[in-house]
């Protein structure tokens, strides 16, 4: 998906020396294509949208480079979904800058399409994607961030067991093999370590707990792999109908990235932390709604930052934002009905139709606190 978020940008960015570019778009079509892991279906469904409104924002221009950049989105949106090319046609015309008023409308055209393989790309679950805010790479601070929030109707309860870190391999498997409790306590070096037992149920408090992670991501020249122990505190509050979830960096054991044969140990991320919270919404005429307000913190260590990867921090952290609306809160057996759902689906959409959102809460386990929320009092 950082491949489809990558070609689908008005100007990504140029290479850097270390090649670091995201997989071909032609490629990254036959992985979505075949792709059978959970959530499959809405991302290849993001990947239609993505593609072929930036397809529909070239539509018109003429230069050598356009072209090329049409022959090459249509062909992999060919691979993903044979029939994009009819539905983009039914599009009409807009402004160059109108992104999210194309995605709308090619949601809107899947959704009422008839063939059986649309079908497979109807959404599975309802969430409304409310707001939705970037902060790119700091040069200063050297922190990227996300603040979003999003509308589902399913309870508090029934979203802390999906939000829940040990539920990041099942509900995000594409990019974490392995997400698993260590123990409550950080331990000293860079072995990864076992499982520990017993370990909390998923969605209950952990007053403390430590996370061994396995993150993921393709490149055009291999992965970019970070392993890393979190700092994990959740919250089950059925006073309050919350379930909270903050997380902070305890240590970062490797990672290996583009055309590395071998993994380098200590390195990878000097800050990793964030919360998701679910919060209840419900109504009498409309229970088990909750909204989900999450944010997300990074900052990558110089040699990470060497290779450029900073450059796509704002490609990873919108493709993250949208994942947890598409895939994450639609994970399990008591996700929301897919319709009806009349509301934006991803990041792109919420920046135009609610483009201030509300500051974000404190995060309990970023070190650098007012860096990563700038409305937090001194440290």
């Amino acid at each position: 998906m950082l491949s489809v978020y990558y070609h689908a940008a008005a100007r990504p960015p140029a290479p850097r020396a270390r090649h670091w570019q995201p997989i071909a778009i032609e490629n990254a079509g036959r992985i979505l294509r075949c792709d059978r892991s959970f959530g499959a279906s809405g991302r290849r469904r993001r990947a239609i949208v993505k593609l072929g409104a930036r397809l529909l924002i070239l539509r018109g221009a003429h230069t050598v480079e356009a072209e090329r950049r049409a022959d090459e989105l249509r062909a992999a949106l060919d691979d993903i979904y044979p029939g994009a090319d009819a539905i983009i046609a039914g599009v009409p015309a807009g402004g160059r800058d109108d992104v999210a008023m194309y995605e709308i409308s090619l949601q809107l055209k899947l959704d009422s399409a008839p063939d059986a393989a649309a079908d497979a790309l109807k959404r599975t679950c309802c969430s409304c994607m409310d707001y939705c805010k970037i902060d790119p790479t700091d040069t200063s601070t050297g922190l990227a961030r996300v603040h979003f929030g999003i509308s589902t109707r399913r309870g508090f309860e029934s979203l802390g067991k999906v939000l829940d870190p040990q539920a990041w391999d099942t509900c995000q498997s594409l990019n974490f093999p392995a997400a698993y409790y260590a123990g409550n306590t950080c331990p000293s070096g860079t072995s990864i370590p076992t499982p520990a037992s017993p370990n909390p149920n998923e969605g209950t408090t952990w007053p403390t707990g430590i996370l061994f992670e396995d993150f993921e991501s393709n490149f055009e020249l291999g992965n970019a792999v970070f392993k890393n122990l979190l700092n994990i505190t959740t919250l089950l509050d059925k006073t309050r109908l919350s379930y909270s979830m903050d997380y902070g960096l305890c240590a970062a054991l490797e990672s290996q990235v583009l055309d590395e044969t071998t993994p380098t140990t200590g390195m990878g991320v000097d800050e990793d932390c964030g919360y998701a919270k679910a919060i209840d919404t419900s109504t009498a005429s409309n229970p088990d709604q909750s909204l989900v307000d999450g944010l997300k913190c990074i900052k990558f260590s110089k040699r990470e930052s060497d290779f450029g990867l900073d450059d796509w921090a704002q490609f990873g952290l919108e493709a993250l934002a949208d994942g947890v609306a598409n895939t994450g809160v639609c994970c399990g057996p008591d996700a929301a009905p897919a319709t009806p759902c009349d509301c934006a689906e991803d990041c792109e959409q919420a920046r135009v139709q609610n483009p201030s959102p509300p500051p974000p809460a404190d995060p309990k386990h970023c070190k650098r606190v007012r860096d990563c929320n700038p409305t937090a009092a001194p440290q």
